[in-house]
Order: structure tokens, then C-alpha cells, then sequence
């Protein structure tokens, strides 16, 4: 599973790619929230990404809350299928979805590849 900032993080997709271009001769199965592989998965693309920031100025909770529900599932259970993580961190955004995906693969007691943007000495003791 390929964990990491979306919301605040334009360029999310590009490491993703660029992981799954150096593997890809290991013949990994990705699973990667830009690309899910469920058939009645909602986008989460920056388009819909806008419309729902937009919809949360505007006051509309209820309806960002009833489509993201559905997103955050989706994302949950790519960690429940996977068998490893990688996973990119930056401590100069926040990322809740992020930390919930750390949380859910820990438990699962499943192997977290960790890389944070701002370097290992800047690294979250708790992630150490």
C-alpha cells in the first residue's frame, strides 16, 4: 500500500509513480488510493478534492462527510489487504488519514516502510 499526504500534497501521485516505476521489476501489486481497484469506489482525484474543500467552506459537512466516508473506507481496506507499506511523510503538514493508515498497518503487526520528507533525524519519535 502506498500511504501518504493527499489533501495538502499536490504532488502525492508523483513519488507513488515513481515507486511503482522502480519496482516494477519485482512484480509488486500496488495498491494505491489514487488508483482504487474497487469496483463502486468513489474518485478522489483534485478535481472532487476541490469540490469537497469547497463544500466544507461553504458549511456543507453533511455532504462532504456522507462522500469521504466512503474514501476513507476504501483506503482503510487497501491496508487491510496489503502486505507491506510504504509510506511518505512530511511533519511540515498534517495528514490524518496518514497517521490512521500508520495506526491500522501497525496493528496489524504488517512491515511499514518509512520515509520522511524532512530526513531521519527529523523523524516523529513516536515513529522511531
Amino acid at each position: 500500500y502506498l500511504s501518504g499526504a493527499m489533501e495538502f500534497d499536490l504532488s502525492g501521485h508523483v513519488w507513488r509513480e515513481s515507486v511503482r516505476e522502480k519496482l516494477s521489476p519485482k512484480e509488486i501489486i500496488f495498491l494505491d488510493p489514487y488508483i482504487k481497484p474497487f469496483m463502486t469506489s468513489l474518485p478522489e482525484d483534485q478535481s472532487i478534492r476541490e469540490e469537497l474543500k469547497r463544500k466544507r467552506e461553504a458549511g456543507l459537512y453533511d455532504e462532504v462527510h456522507e462522500y469521504f466516508k466512503h474514501v476513507r473506507a476504501d483506503d482503510l481496506r487497501m491496508c487491510d489487504m496489503a502486505d507491506f507499506a510504504i509510506v511518505s511523510y512530511s511533519i511540515a503538514r498534517a495528514s490524518i488519514g496518514t497517521d490512521e493508515e500508520i495506526v491500522t498497518l501497525n496493528r496489524m503487526k504488517k512491515p511499514i516502510f518509512l520515509f520522511v520528507n524532512e530526513g531521519k533525524r527529523k523523524t516523529p519519535l513516536w515513529l522511531l
